[in-house]
């Protein structure tokens, strides 16, 4: 699955984290701009010049200081989500 297709905007990255039955969700607090108070996967926006992977291990590592490196991550796809 190709980075970042041509025209395609890039917003933000998450990682499911996962082992047998169990998946590893954190609680947002109340100050998030979006979806504060909810249940989560890891994730956030990605920068400039940073590929979806890269975002999402940096991600990992400033959320949890869990260290991945891109080629463990398996893409799952590409989703939208609006906002409230």
């Amino acid at each position: 699955m190709p980075e970042n297709p041509a025209g395609l905007e890039l917003d933000g990255a998450a990682v499911i984290l996962y082992t047998s039955d169990k998946v590893l969700l954190h609680k947002r607090d109340s100050r998030p701009r979006l979806f504060p108070n909810r249940w989560a996967i890891f994730g956030g926006g990605v920068e400039p010049g940073e590929t979806p992977k890269e975002t999402a291990c940096r991600e990992l590592k400033d959320e949890l200081g869990y260290q991945l490196s891109p080629q463990d991550l398996e893409p799952l796809g590409r989703f939208r989500v609006s906002a409230p």
